[in-house]
């Protein structure tokens, strides 16, 4: 994947895969601060979305 990286927020950090623009799909991790995770999976292929069933699901706990 092009798009990859960890980065430090003002309340939390996110460690993202993939993109949105050209890549086929993308993956978001974040934290925030004392309050919990979001995980964010996007698929941006015809393909993926076939398999998976959705083009985007948000997880939060």
């Amino acid at each position: 994947m092009k798009r990859y990286g960890f980065r430090k927020l003002n309340n939390g950090w996110r460690f993202k895969i993939g993109g949105t623009s050209g890549e086929a799909f993308g993956i978001t991790l974040r934290y925030f601060n004392k309050c919990g995770f979001r995980l964010l999976l996007n698929f941006n292929t015809d393909f993926l979305i076939k398999i998976f069933g959705f083009n985007q699901k948000i997880i939060g706990v």
